[in-house]
């Protein structure tokens, strides 16, 4: 009898458990219609459009001339006469994605963007095109950053107004390495054996964090009123840096370049800068400027050269230091100020002429003015 009990017990278990499974299936029949995709669609995964698959335009390998996205997928190796891409429209963004354009001789630019506005321009290379490596300078307010261009036959970057270069390397072209027109912003880059200047600054920009060496020109050639900081420039084969007027430059390293280290010309702002083994003198000026809180040591190496050397009118020359330079300070004109600056080890320590008001210059043990002149 209890053996039955537990057989029919057995049995109402199994059915109310086939009972639950069938009901927890659901509706076993497909519905009416074609079946529809459940994945995504390559444009939602990849919005924007490779550019190694966008056809050639008349003078370039592959032409942008919608707004937009775009990548490349892979390395585009140039032709003769033709630039590598060409960019016609505005609010453009390409992302080089690591790999390269390279060029050939006698292909043209590797990137061509001129009168667009809006273009962005990022992580890649640009190798060995016959004309410029990037020429946007004419585009408004574009953004190139993360770049290296190099062995460019004539500039290797040339941006536009507005601009900002950011992170860059341009490295052994055959003009200068980065130029920039009016109003931009150079940060961040590296600019080195170029035939011609590490960087050429139009009128109105600023320039910081950047490093010009081993050029065959300046390692800075400024037109104007440009702001320079906290940038180097070395053993370049004319000036560290040379400017017209207007521009200030602060917190600098300018050492061994084949003329002076600083050469301005008038209303500049000179302060705080290292000038040291310059083979002309570490810091040269004309008028109307202030050169302040610089230190200049070992300066005209090959030659007769001052750390500070003043040639014209109206300057105020303050708080410098001077060591073992062929001459310390050097005043050519009149009508300049000279204070509170130390001269030590000096070829001469003072050479300034007369009609300049200048404090006494004595030992530091013998000085009396609180804006003598040191010199021992």
């Amino acid at each position: 009898m209890a053996r039955g009990v537990v057989a029919i017990r057995a049995i109402m278990v199994c059915a109310i458990g086939l009972s639950t499974s069938m009901a927890c299936a659901g509706d076993l029949t497909p519905p009416a219609g074609p079946v529809a995709p459940s994945m995504k669609p390559l444009d939602a995964i990849e919005p924007r459009t490779a550019v190694n698959e966008l056809p050639a335009g008349v003078d370039s390998l592959h032409l942008i001339d919608q707004p937009g996205s775009y990548y490349l997928t892979g390395n585009i190796t140039g032709e003769v006469g033709m630039h590598g891409i060409r960019i016609s429209a505005d609010n453009v963004t390409l992302d080089l994605g690591g790999f390269s354009l390279i060029g050939v001789a006698g292909s043209n630019h590797g990137i061509v963007a001129n009168s667009v506005d809006g273009l962005i321009l990022r992580n890649g290379s640009i190798v060995g095109f016959g004309d410029r490596g990037i020429e946007a300078s004419t585009s408004v307010s574009s953004v190139l950053e993360r770049l290296t261009v190099r062995g460019s036959t004539d500039k290797g970057i040339a941006a536009g107004f507005d601009s900002i270069v950011r992170d860059c390397i341009a490295t052994g072209n055959g003009s200068d390495g980065i130029f920039t027109n009016t109003g931009a912003l150079v940060e961040g880059c590296v600019s080195n054996f170029n035939t011609g200047d590490g960087f050429d600054l139009s009128i109105g920009c600023a320039i910081l964090d950047c490093v010009a060496d081993n050029n065959q020109g300046s390692g800075y050639f400024i037109i104007q009123h440009v702001s320079v900081s906290q940038c180097v420039a070395r053993n370049n084969a004319m000036h560290g840096l040379v400017t017209g007027e207007g521009t200030s430059v602060s917190d600098s390293h300018f050492l061994r370049n084949a003329d002076h280290g600083i050469r301005a010309t008038n209303e500049c702002s000179i302060t705080n800068n290292r000038c040291i083994e310059n083979t002309g003198s570490g810091i040269r000026v004309n008028n109307f400027s202030k050169v302040q809180g610089n230190f200049a040591e070992d300066n005209g190496r090959l030659g007769a050269a001052a750390g500070v050397l003043v040639e014209g009118v109206n300057n105020h020359i303050d708080s410098n230091t001077v060591i073992s330079n062929t001459r310390g300070i050097e005043i050519t004109a009149i009508d300049s100020i000279v204070t509170s600056n130390v001269a030590s080890g000096n070829g001469t320590n003072y050479v300034i002429i007369a009609g300049n008001d200048v404090a006494p210059i004595s030992s530091a043990a013998t000085a009396t003015s609180p804006v003598a002149n040191i010199e021992n």
